[in-house]
């Protein structure tokens, strides 16, 4: 009985926060370069993300007794859609002086990530479109320049994953200060 009751604990566990990330991302990835199309609009060829966690905590002492302590979290995301096709496609010609990374809800929750995770995409899909047809008609007007380079060589997905850092306490280290 108690190995039974162990199996069903097992499986009735929540998924890791990770993982509902991971799946969230993933699925959203894969529907943007399967759904997001308008008709007389480029679909898209290429999709990537960079999804940040941050947490950052602080302590403070004044003359060697503790005063004070913060913390503080949050989960940011950047999307990379491009429209066209390798030889011409929404790329900037200049570079962005906006930063275009957004907040993303700080859950553990598959649905809340997608759904946060689709508005982004969706948005940058209407940008890369409007930003596809401006650059076409500049080509139009005025030619390919020297220095419009839009050959993006294909490349297989890279994926690179940090660990997470092990947690600092620091109220130890200012108690022995005190």
């Amino acid at each position: 009985m108690r190995t039974w009751l162990a199996a069903v604990l097992l499986l009735a566990a929540p998924a890791s926060a990770q993982d509902a990330l991971d799946r969230a991302l993933s699925a959203e990835l894969g529907r943007a370069k399967r759904e997001l199309r308008a008709d007389g609009f480029a679909p898209p060829y290429f999709v990537a993300a960079d999804v940040w966690d941050y947490e950052e905590r602080q302590a403070w002492a004044q003359l060697g007794r503790p005063v004070a302590e913060t913390s503080q979290k949050q989960r940011i995301a950047l999307f990379d859609l491009r429209v066209g096709s390798r030889e011409l496609d929404n790329h900037p010609l200049e570079p962005k002086s906006d930063y275009a990374a957004q907040a993303v809800p700080g859950v553990d929750d598959e649905g809340v990530l997608r759904h946060a995770f689709w508005l982004m995409l969706d948005n940058a899909y209407k940008t890369a479109s409007g930003d596809h047809l401006r650059k076409k008609a500049q080509r139009v007007q005025k030619g390919k320049a020297d220095y419009d380079a839009d050959d993006l060589a294909p490349e297989p997905p890279r994926e690179r994953r940090l660990p997470p850092p092990a947690p600092v306490d620091a109220a130890p280290a200012l108690a022995a200060a005190a």
